[in-house]
């Protein structure tokens, strides 16, 4: 069924009252979330009171499940009953219906979410489903619950900016929502389901609104004038005009001026900052250079989704300040009509779409000899920018978009396409008839895609807006809307294709095979290109669509694309190490891949760098990669990876003759490399030759080379020996919250940094987390930092801590005061002579006691921390009473070993195993934690290194006071 081709778009508002408490003679179910036993009746309601839809006459939302989130707490459940609702019948009604009645504790809310299945769309063609971009409408916003009064949260779902269609007429419902909470609200449900609310104090205002890629958040959503299509897994695509996303910063490269946003939906996308690209940070202006230090922070971006160029980027919490970046959109096209008595102007968008504004009485009109609205009805046809509210939907400012170079627009109809002489004939709405020539360079559209003369006979008959040349009645730009007349469509995909004789043969969807001819007025598109048959032929398997003459079985156009996922087998040509990219060469072509973190990269079965693959050019490999984005999912290589070596400095002398560079180390002593042909060296974002490195004598250097022959894969030069430090020495302390690393330097100095997202950590010589760092606190380390800024640029652990304590147990033997000895039997049997002075902590039972007091305790069981450079103890932990206990009294006397304390995570070793604490008496212990002990992290099963991102936060402890060792653990 061919569907409409295009939207009068109009305002949809959609009202859902949702979590409504008050009292009712007649509770309805309860849900059962955690809290306090005081709850609040929740009432869910759904209206709309919608304006005129144009062709539309129906909008069935099916809601399949309703859900709250409690604050700091779970997920709740309100309704599991699937229901569907006319949004239409409700209008013409005007009120708001009953969807859900329950119970809920009081408390606050921070998160509604909807679970919708399904959405119908009935227009003048029959019934169509819309795709959503998610299912799952996840809203945030404050939602305060108080026992015996009333909460409702208000949602007007906005459909002029929610429906969208894709180039080839299908629905898409991205939702924009106008949401409002209220508190001590008054509600009433009729016995007709009918829902009245009124009263109460605001809580949260704001637009929320759903991309492409089904993130939802305040100041996002999908803009009027976007190109969209179904990809072949279903996922709703933009591929050109602006586009609207939000999430977490995750990374920030200034060299090479990317930011990398982690969106809600967990996918990472890189974009670009450009020169006019506008930061705002926290509602104010900023630097780009500022968002390094924003690492994690919300933020909502507007780009351009074919270039992925930033045009404004917010980072925010505050709803208000994120629902600005949406704000002041703006759209290119044609005038279409007029209407002043409801003050509106609609426009014909480069993709096909129809888009209406509301005229702000404020707005500026700047055309020549137009001062009010009325007067833009006789330019109709003529091409314009709006600059218009996002938020309000209203036109703020109206002017020309077409130079004055003898250009001309018309509208009209197609009357006749003549490929073999290259012209359209159109009838204008004045009634007269124009005949326009196309050229290689004419951008012919029809219904949002591409099209070449030969498919446009298919639109003869439909509406028509064309840009050309008045002196040479050349075409510049046409956009044909409308429903193709006399021929068939169908989809399936590409089985035989037979070019001798100029045959396709598709499976189509419903399991039947169609043969087609092709003939040379056939529109071929592959991967959306002109392509040839020869071209469909390497398409085979592929997903087609199809417009053919039923009466002649010839093709009108055809479009195939390769599935999603495809590979590549041949060999690597390239890898450029600074876009992250390689390029194979196959029987069939070059094909050029991204490579991102999440890529396999192997070589002879073993794990390698893209680095390390850098030094296999002409190596067989193969490929795996997402044909939508060109993102390499699996690389793998025939053959062995040259070692690669890694090594930082300052550049001492460059041999241009010889091309050869010598550096001083950072470590000491001086390293002489070969510049290979085609080397890569970056500086400040830019490329540099071999030539341009003499100039660069006396600057710092991070350099990759092949060990075996010296030779130079990549140098990147990171600054001047005067704004760089560097240092060996080893690490003091790790703050992982603080992100600080203390680290006492050969030279006697001790030196604090600060690390951010690009700082580079490396141990064992692969790229490690900040985690890791703590886990080494003792390691040597070699650091290269900013020195005017303290910021660590490179870390590398040069080698692992020896132990300098160890943690044993056994009995007091004796106790000499008066030398300052004791002396410990091991559980072997050993007897340990240990020093004790001022420095040493003595414990009984975990609290402080005296040489003195210990001495009365000879035989009880103790716990030892044991310096072993000054053969000093630490710590001695005694048991008071634990002296030789009889076997009959073992069992009973167990639960006496076993203390618990509220303590504060002070330190955790990942190599010693070991945790310390200050417990609530304020007493420092280390304990021991083994394969028994029992780690709960937010309820669940955790492990020690998990542990780290908790210190200075408060546990739970319960350890044996004999072994020291943990028996459990909860945060």
């Amino acid at each position: 069924m061919k569907l409409h081709p295009f939207l009068l778009w109009t305002l949809l508002p959609l009202l859902l009252l949702v979590l409504i408490g008050c009292t009712r003679t007649t509770p309805g179910p309860t849900a059962t979330p955690a809290g306090s036993g005081e709850s609040g009746r929740a009432v869910f309601a759904i209206t709309d009171a919608a304006m005129d839809l144009g062709t539309v006459t129906s909008i069935k939302v099916t809601i399949s499940g309703i859900r709250v989130h409690a604050q700091g707490g779970a997920w709740l459940d309100v309704s599991f009953t699937e229901q569907t609702f006319d949004l239409l019948e409700l209008k013409a009604s005007g009120v708001s219906e009953l969807m859900a009645d329950v119970q809920l504790s009081a408390g606050n809310y921070d998160m509604m979410e909807l679970s919708i299945s399904k959405i119908v769309i009935v227009d003048a063609e029959g019934e169509h489903e819309a795709k959503l971009p998610s299912g799952k409408l996840q809203l945030k916003g404050e939602l305060i619950v108080e026992a015996g009064a009333t909460a409702t949260a208000h949602f007007d779902f906005l459909a002029d900016q929610s429906l969208h269609l894709t180039g080839e007429g299908r629905y898409i419902f991205a939702p924009v929502i106008q949401m409002e909470t209220r508190s001590r609200a008054t509600a009433q449900v009729q016995a007709n389901k009918e829902v009245r609310i009124s009263g109460g104090s605001p809580r949260t205002r704001a637009q929320l609104g759903m991309d492409a890629e089904g993130n939802v958040d305040a100041g996002i959503r999908i803009v009027p004038d976007a190109v969209l299509r179904i990809a072949a897994d279903g996922r709703v695509m933009q591929t050109q005009g602006t586009a609207l996303t939000t999430g977490a910063v995750k990374a920030v490269d200034m060299d090479n001026g990317i930011i990398t946003i982690t969106t809600r939906a967990g996918a990472d996308l890189d974009l670009y900052l450009a020169s006019d690209s506008e930061v705002h940070l926290s509602g104010s202006p900023a630097r780009a250079a500022d968002l390094s230090g924003r690492i994690s922070a919300e933020t909502v971006v507007r780009y351009d989704a074919e270039t992925k160029v930033i045009s404004k980027i917010v980072v925010a919490a505050d709803y208000e300040a994120k629902a600005t970046v949406s704000a002041d959109l703006s759209i290119i096209g044609d005038i279409k009509t007029v209407d002043t008595a409801r003050g509106t102007v609609t426009i014909t968008t480069a993709s096909g779409r129809d888009v209406t504004v509301q005229v702000a009485s404020d707005a500026r009109i700047n055309l020549a000899e137009v001062t009010g609205l009325a007067g833009l009805e006789a330019r109709a046809g003529e091409n314009i920018r709006l600059g218009y509210d996002a938020n309000s939907g209203q036109l703020k400012e109206l002017r020309s978009e077409v130079s004055a170079e003898a250009e001309a627009l018309v509208t009209g109809t197609v009357k006749a396409v003549n490929p073999a002489d290259g012209t359209i004939t159109i009838t204008t709405a004045a009634g007269t008839e124009t005949t326009l020539k196309t050229t290689a360079n004419s951008r012919l559209m029809a219904n949002g895609a591409l099209a070449t003369l030969a498919s446009l006979r298919a639109m003869v008959g439909t509406e028509v807006s064309v840009e050309y040349q008045q002196e040479t009645m050349f075409i510049r730009n046409l956009h044909a809307r409308g429903k193709a007349q006399g021929f068939v469509e169908a989809t399936g995909t590409v089985k035989a294709v037979n070019t001798a004789d100029g045959t396709v043969t598709l499976a189509l969807e419903g399991g039947q095979e169609l043969t087609l001819k092709a003939t040379a007025n056939s529109s071929l598109l592959a991967d959306g290109v002109i392509s040839s048959l020869r071209g469909i032929s390497a398409k085979v398997g592929g997903e087609v669509s199809v417009l053919y003459d039923s009466s002649t079985m010839t093709v009108i156009s055809m479009k195939a694309r390769v599935q999603t996922n495809a590979r590549v087998a041949g060999t690597l040509k390239e890898v450029d190490l600074r876009t992250r990219t390689l390029t194979v060469v196959s029987a069939s072509g070059e094909v050029t891949l991204t490579v991102d973190t999440g890529t396999d990269l192997s070589a002879g079965g073993q794990a390698v760098t893209l680095a390390e693959l850098a030094t296999m050019i002409g190596a067989e490999v193969t490929a795996e990669f997402n044909a939508q984005s060109m993102a390499a999912t699996a690389v793998k290589a025939q053959g062995k990876a040259v070692v690669t070596g890694k090594a930082s400095g300052v550049i001492k002398t460059v041999d241009s003759a010889l091309r050869r560079v010598t550096l001083t180390l950072d470590a000491g002593g001086d390293l002489t490399l070969t510049l290979a042909e085609g080397v890569t060296i970056y500086a400040g974002g830019a490329v540099l030759s071999a030539s341009d490195l003499s100039a660069k004598v006396g600057s710092r250097v991070v350099v990759e080379f092949a060990a075996g022959t010296r030779t130079v894969i990549s140098i990147l030069i990171v600054g001047d020996a005067a704004a760089r430090g560097a240092a060996e020495g080893v690490i003091q302390a790790v703050d992982v919250l603080a992100g600080v690393i203390v680290v006492s330097t050969s030279r006697g100095e001790v030196i604090k940094l600060r690390m951010n997202a690009n700082t580079r950590i490396l141990v064992g010589g692969r790229a490690a987390a900040l985690a890791a760092l703590a886990a080494n606190v003792g390691s040597r380390v070699a650091v290269q930092y900013d020195a005017q800024t303290s910021t660590a640029l490179a870390i590398e652990i040069t080698g692992v801590a020896m132990p300098t304590s160890a943690l044993y147990s056994g009995t007091l033997k004796t106790v000499d005061t008066a030398a300052g000895t004791v002396t410990i039997t091991t559980g072997a049997g050993k007897d340990v002579v240990l020093k004790v002075d001022s420095q040493t902590r003595l414990l009984l039972d975990g609290s402080g006691t005296s040489l003195a007091a210990l001495a009365q305790e000879i035989g009880a069981s103790v716990n030892v921390d044991h310096n072993l450079n000054k053969n000093t103890a630490t710590l001695i932990n005694a048991v008071a009473g634990s002296r030789a206990p009889s076997s009959a009294s073992a069992q009973s006397d167990a639960s006496a070993s076993t203390r618990a304390s509220l303590s504060v995570v002070r330190a955790v070793n990942l190599v010693g195993g070991t945790i310390t604490v200050i417990t609530d008496a304020n007493v420092e212990l280390t304990l021991k934690v083994t394969a028994e002990s029992k780690v709960l992290i937010g309820g669940g099963a955790g492990t020690l290194a998990q542990l780290l991102a908790h210190i200075g936060g408060q546990v739970k402890v319960e350890y044996n006071v004999e072994t020291m060792t943990v028996v459990s653990l909860s945060v």
